[in-house]
């Protein structure tokens, strides 16, 4: 798609020269427009996993990003070649994030990616999802068994495993999709021997790729009281975090990297 920068039509590829050339030649001044976005929509969640500061409400006066700033964003979405539409919060919850996602539907040109929980994706959104530009949606989910779910998450296993299969059959029936999904699961104490059997979920829910990372180094005096209850489950994150289980995970890793090629 095209923009206009002095005066002139430009596309996405010609920002990112621009902005290139201006970084090669030392500008202080520069008339390019941000080449990568990042735009946390909203910092409002509807689940309080447990790794999460949600989770022990250190997100102070969550909300939704205001129409008057998102009005004022729209224009860079048309320049951007990197746009991450994401935050502490669960984009699908704002009204931002659909205002974005339209107003990216002709920058073919960009890699537009979103993470979700999932939680809201019906028939409606997975609509408005495939008919955008997205083309990745990377989902956290954190385990593959309804156990281990309701311990981290707090929601329903199955009603969000049916709403990823729905994206994912949805997506298959779009024929022209460029869609990507990917399953994310955050590696703590607790989870970390269902890493191999993540992908098997993976693949036969239909999603393209899994994501591994392990828990944030928050300093320490923010992990000393950091303690959730849910359940019989108790999270305390310094006892979660994988250093003394290190040599266990990377095996469990090496053993989901063989499923994957298998699996292709």
């Amino acid at each position: 798609m095209d923009y206009l920068i002095d005066g002139k039509l430009g596309s996405p590829a010609d920002n990112e020269k621009r902005a290139l050339l201006a970084w090669e030649q030392g500008e202080e001044f520069v008339t390019s427009k941000p080449v990568l976005l990042s735009i946390e929509s909203t910092s409002v969640c509807n689940l309080r996993c447990v790794m999460c500061p949600h989770a022990i409400g250190a997100v102070r006066r969550p909300k939704h990003m205001d129409k008057e700033v998102a009005d004022k964003l729209e224009g860079f979405l048309k320049s951007a070649k990197s746009i991450q539409l994401h935050g502490i919060g669960e984009p699908l919850l704002s009204p931002a994030f659909w205002q974005f996602l339209s107003a990216v539907q002709d920058n073919h040109e960009a890699h537009i990616e979103v993470n979700s929980n999932a939680v809201l994706l019906t028939d409606t959104t997975i609509s408005k999802i495939l008919d955008s530009n997205l083309k990745t949606i990377n989902i956290s989910l954190d385990a593959c068994t309804r156990e281990m779910y309701q311990k981290i998450r707090g929601e329903k296993f199955e009603k969000v495993s049916m709403n990823i299969k729905r994206l994912c059959d949805k997506r298959r029936e779009k024929v022209d999709s460029e869609l990507k999904i990917w399953l994310n699961m955050t590696i703590m104490k607790e989870n970390y021997k269902e890493i191999p059997y993540f992908v098997y979920f993976a693949k036969a829910i239909g999603a393209d790729h899994t994501h591994f990372n392990d828990l944030n180094a928050f300093n320490a005096h923010t992990l000393l009281n950091w303690k959730v209850e849910r359940g019989d489950f108790i999270f305390n994150y310094s006892e979660q975090m994988i250093d003394s289980v290190i040599d266990e995970v990377h095996e469990k890793l090496k053993e989901a990297k063989r499923n994957a090629e298998i699996l292709g």
